[in-house]
């Protein structure tokens, strides 16, 4: 090779470098040339993409000749990464690695967990040669920035509730790898309860101290959750406010009269399926957030005014 080629590949491997790895810069310039050994940098770039859009992964890389990875050399990777129950270690250490170029305030974390049922099937771990399951449910936790956008799952298990030792345990480890927790986030299901009670958690109380800073842990009820519920006690029994007057339902499906047959829908978000709902529907987060959108609010208030509401409490309705 020339010293023309030489500065020929050097300005061109300065140009791509925004883009390409070092091992992709070398395919490009000398396509015909087998790729023997792929780097870290290269995997990881490659896994990232192919998280994004798998089908963008392989159209980039069958169709326009991207030097990507296979895909079985992505899978070969991925199984020598350990995701055993419990703490994610080699996350928690690719976070440290990543957390040595981040701010401060970018490390501030958010820890939400939530148990969720899964289907009791029997499966076969094939890199440990063991059987998994049958299970009911997995309890995962995942840290999330606070100011900076990012999210990381970093602990599961199967049929385990949320424990003040777990929980603990968790948030010294974050703190180990340079990561500190200010709050933490979960539904009020009835185990999370009896977690909050552990932490001494009340009205007038809404906070427990770090395990290892001298810091303070805000607890917040996840906004999904309370939404379904508030929409779930407003259709079943309503609320009696601390004036004596009651809300309910009723006001809704005369707002739902109101409205049959006419061209206008001025509550365009609200029908019979938002007030019936049952089963799984019940779980369905937007049809709770429908009832109580502004859109219904203003709807309520139009008609009120019209004097079409007069037998019931609309103002308070709409406060």
């Amino acid at each position: 090779m020339n010293l023309e080629d030489n500065r020929f590949e050097s300005r061109f491997g300065k140009l791509l470098s925004n883009l390409f790895t070092s091992t992709q810069i070398k395919f490009l310039l000398h396509p015909t040339k087998k790729i023997c050994r792929w780097l870290p940098e290269d995997i990881s770039s490659a896994i990232t993409l192919r998280s994004v859009s798998p089908k963008a992964y392989r159209y980039l890389r069958n169709k326009k000749g991207f030097p990507l990875p296979g895909p079985s050399t992505l899978r070969s990777w991925a199984s020598k990464f350990s995701v055993e129950p419990g703490l994610l270690h080699g996350v928690l250490s690719l976070m440290k690695y990543k957390g040595d170029t981040m701010e401060t305030n970018d490390k501030l974390t958010i820890l939400c967990f939530d148990e969720t049922y899964i289907s009791k099937r029997i499966c076969f771990d094939k890199k440990n040669e063991q059987v998994i399951g049958p299970h009911k449910s997995v309890q995962t936790v995942i840290a999330r920035g606070l100011i900076n956008n990012w999210k990381q799952p970093i602990y599961y298990n199967f049929d385990e509730r949320m424990t003040k030792e777990i929980l603990n345990k968790i948030i010294e480890e974050l703190s180990e790898v340079g990561f500190n927790v200010v709050a933490i986030v979960s539904d009020s299901g009835s185990t999370n309860v009896g977690l909050w009670k552990s932490l001494d958690i009340s009205i007038n109380n809404t906070s427990f101290e770090h395990p290892k800073l001298n810091s303070r842990i805000h607890v917040f009820a996840d906004v999904p959750h309370l939404l379904k519920l508030a929409r779930n006690h407003l259709l079943d029994s309503g609320f009696i406010l601390p004036n004596g007057k009651f809300i309910g339902k009723n006001i809704l499906h005369e707002v739902l009269n109101i409205n049959y047959g006419k061209d206008y829908k001025f509550a365009h978000k609200l029908s019979e399926r938002h007030l019936f709902v049952e089963g799984s529907g019940r779980m369905n987060v937007r049809l709770a957030a429908n009832v109580f959108s502004n859109s219904v609010s203003k709807a309520i208030a139009y008609c009120g005014e019209k004097n079409c509401l007069d037998k019931y409490n609309w103002k308070e309705v709409i406060i």
